[in-house]
């Protein structure tokens, strides 16, 4: 059982409650307390008012000297790419490198410097010398990100708001959008029995699917295979659909990279695309539109998208309280649905 304290029990030991102390009163983190203690919409109302209260029982006040020296801005932020490389998907993914860019455009207008690194590595170091930190690459659960949203610091990410969101901003993509547009551009086509290939546990490509199936409507049946980000992935699923039966007329990969890796699956069978086989993919990244049979995709504006991260960051250190936002989405048609 968790010891409480309180104000009776510090005064024989001569020292002050500090925040670990409050924050275990409240049985709430000690970023939670700082926040509620500075009236953070971030924190529920109900939850901030409980903690400003029992501050002010317990005698509890924040050091703001302290405070403003934590606060003194070091002009630098830090940017994590969350993912673990493989033969199939690099630290060179140009998702990230398209990211990247419109961070470090945006920041270094600002005065600011960019330091990328790694999950681990932020963990590790504590990062006191970081005004914030921006991730790229959500992740399947929210455990490292509050690993890292206890460090204290603005916490920009990149992906999809979950119900379990903690203490930081998700800026993304209108991903249920984005599938609709796909299920609505199959629908048209007359296309009728779908393969969606992608890893649901990311709750950006769950969003994808769910538009897909909204789009598509209640005539289009949608057959979700769990797959990896990365064009080797791409082809084995499509493989082992096919060895295991599927017979549809369509095939949507939540990513570019899975796409084209479909595609690849489908010309080594000799099946025809678009006439028997038609294949979208997700991102828009330049690879799509140089493939031998030009991919279409929902196209997501990565160099906004960058410079909205790092707009979103200077703003919160600045002092101002960002909101979530969600970029719109475009979908571009090629031959892999179009033909000639």
């Amino acid at each position: 059982m968790t010891k409480r304290v309180s104000a009776s029990e510090l005064a024989g030991t001569g020292r002050r409650m500090t925040m670990d102390d409050l924050a275990e009163l409240a049985g709430v983190s000690k970023i939670t307390v700082s926040r509620a203690l500075k009236d953070s919409a971030l924190v529920r109302a109900p939850v901030r008012e409980q903690i400003q209260q029992l501050a002010r029982t317990h005698g509890y006040r924040l050091n703001t000297a302290a405070r403003n020296l934590r606060l003194r801005r070091n002009h630098s932020v830090t940017v994590v790419i969350n993912m673990t490389p493989t033969a199939d998907r690099t630290m060179s993914d140009p998702i990230f490198l398209g990211l990247v860019g419109g961070l470090l455009q945006c920041l270094t207008a600002a005065n600011y410097r960019l330091v990328l690194t790694t999950a681990d590595q932020v963990l590790a170091s504590g990062d006191h010398d970081s005004d914030g930190i921006i991730f790229l690459g959500q992740g399947t659960d929210d455990t490292l990100l509050g690993q890292v949203s206890e460090m204290g610091l603005p916490f920009v990410v990149w992906g999809a708001r979950r119900a379990t969101d903690g203490d930081w901003i998700t800026i993304g993509s209108d991903n249920r959008r984005g599938g609709a547009l796909i299920g609505q551009h199959l629908a048209a086509l007359g296309r009728r029995d779908v393969l969606f290939l992608g890893d649901q546990e990311h709750q950006e490509v769950a969003d994808r699917l769910t538009g897909l199936e909204q789009g598509g409507g209640a005539t289009m049946r949608v057959t979700a295979r769990a797959c990896e980000f990365g064009m080797l992935a791409g082809r084995a699923a499509v493989d082992a659909a096919i060895e295991g039966g599927w017979r549809g007329d369509a095939i949507v990969g939540a990513s570019d990279m899975i796409a084209l890796g479909a595609m690849d699956a489908l010309i080594a069978r000799n099946i025809a695309i678009p006439d028997d086989m038609v294949v979208i993919g997700y991102d828009g990244i330049p690879a799509a539109a140089n493939a031998a049979i030009p991919l279409t995709t929902v196209r997501q504006d990565w160099q906004r998208a960058g410079e909205l991260l790092g707009e979103t960051m200077l703003a919160w250190v600045e002092g101002t309280q960002p909101n979530p936002e969600t970029l719109p989405v475009e979908l571009i048609v090629r031959a892999s649905t179009q033909a000639d």
